[in-house]
């Protein structure tokens, strides 16, 4: 007779032969490898650098849900896409997909896939998907409520907590720039110009395929600034986020990689520090991101998906914030109906204090004193910086002001397609 404690050692052994059984030689591969790192019973491989081992029936809740996926596909998981995997979920829940029960799956289900899915993905080295960009519904069927959005006084107070350059750099590159974690884990030193406060996107490294081209580093450019200069290596081919110092173990390399887990730990030990309950995790971020974009400055749906890194034609960002589209009509009926102001512009990614030591008022979107922008769509900054250009050169005594001044007007002449991007 078999122990109870050895039943689910056994029921796993015999998920591992169905998936053995059932995918390609590639695809089982990559699978068991990822089980494997996560076994605590085997020395190797191991779980990526900030991970533990999993118990038994987690690893067969993995194993379950990925041959479950596996099933539903007809493309192989190591040659699948984004959008293919969030359609399929899609119609799991829908119950349009010919392997649903009648009625389509429960939404913790689906949930339950999508979580495991992005796990392998985590793990797993190969393109083309980016389990950033994986969908997954939330437990009370809103992808995203506005009111886990963070406030203006949750960031400034998470701001205050940070004392190491390397993770003030990730918070702002996440507040400002709404990457996902793994484009903000990828960048190399030389993706970043602060010089003309942009950011390159490493598509080469295997992001997800919309994640190329250049972003504005917007309010994130001064703390990217002091980043470098602390940077254990500063040179151009290594990663711009790494280990820090006083975290690195001996025989690592200063330059290499810090995994996503770190990451995640280093924004949620901001949050924790500053008291802010909400659930600050990167992505959380980089849904405040979309939100503000959409909510506080208006701009077009074009332009914050190709901001975030959408396809054209993915439908995730209407699906993901339909809450903005809600308060907005909302907002408009209790305007038109005399209950409530119209609703004066917010800027929550404005730091009360730009790095320069300038005051900045709440509604600030750029600082008059150094011409750094903070604002993601820069109509306001950009129009007031041109009527105040020719006056500030004629009055600057600091240098550095004079040639912030002129960095401006250069990074306007020369990248009129930037200003394009953002709907300018």
């Amino acid at each position: 007779m078999v122990a109870d404690s050895e039943k689910p050692r056994i029921r796993y052994e015999n998920q591992r032969e169905t998936i053995i059984d059932q995918f390609t030689t590639e695809d089982a591969d990559a699978i068991l490898e990822f089980l494997d790192a996560y076994d605590p019973n085997l020395e190797t491989p191991r779980p990526p650098e900030g991970d533990q081992t999993k118990a038994i029936t987690t690893l067969y809740n993995y194993a379950r849900d990925l041959t479950k996926v596996g099933e539903c596909i007809d493309t192989p998981l190591t040659q699948a896409t984004a959008d293919h995997l969030n359609d399929t979920f899609k119609a799991l829940y829908r119950g349009t997909h010919p392997e649903a029960k009648d009625g389509g799956y429960s939404q913790n289900t689906v949930r339950a896939y999508q979580n495991n899915t992005v796990k392998f993905y985590s793990y797993y080295d190969g393109e083309p998907v980016d389990p950033d960009d994986l969908f997954r519904y939330s437990r009370d069927q809103t992808p995203v409520d506005e009111r886990d959005m963070f406030t203006e006084d949750e960031i400034e107070a998470m701001r205050d907590e940070i004392e190491h350059p390397r993770d003030r750099a990730i918070f702002e590159l996440l507040l400002n720039t709404g990457q996902r974690v793994s484009a903000i884990q990828k960048l190399r030193v030389k993706d970043i110009d602060v010089d003309e406060g942009l950011l390159y996107l490493n598509h080469e490294e295997g992001q997800h395929k919309n994640a190329r081209g250049k972003r504005p580093l917007l309010g994130a450019e001064q703390a990217c600034r002091e980043w470098l200069r602390y940077h254990p290596t500063g040179e151009p081919d290594d990663y711009f986020i790494t280990q820090r110092d006083d975290f690195r173990g001996p025989g690592k390399d200063p330059g290499s990689q810090l995994h996503t887990t770190n990451i995640w730990r280093a924004v949620k030990k901001i949050a924790d520090k500053a008291g802010v309950e909400k659930d600050a995790n990167p992505h959380a971020f980089r849904h405040n991101f979309a939100t503000i974009c959409a909510g506080d400055y208006d701009m077009s749906p074009d332009t914050i998906k190709h901001l975030l890194g959408h396809s054209d034609s993915s439908t995730t960002f209407e699906e993901v914030y339909k809450h903005i589209s809600d308060g907005t009509y909302v907002e408009k009926a209790e305007v038109a109906a005399g209950k409530r102001e119209e609703k004066e512009e917010d800027d929550r990614l404005s730091p009360n204090i730009c790095h320069c030591g300038q005051s900045l008022p709440s509604d600030a979107k750029a600082c008059h004193a150094c011409g750094t922008v903070y604002a993601p769509d820069a109509q306001a900054a950009k129009e007031r910086l041109d009527d105040d250009t020719d006056e500030k050169k004629d009055t600057a005594e600091d240098m550095d002001i004079l040639r912030a001044i002129d960095r401006i007007d250069r990074l306007r002449e020369e990248n009129p397609e930037l200003l394009e991007e953002l709907g300018l």
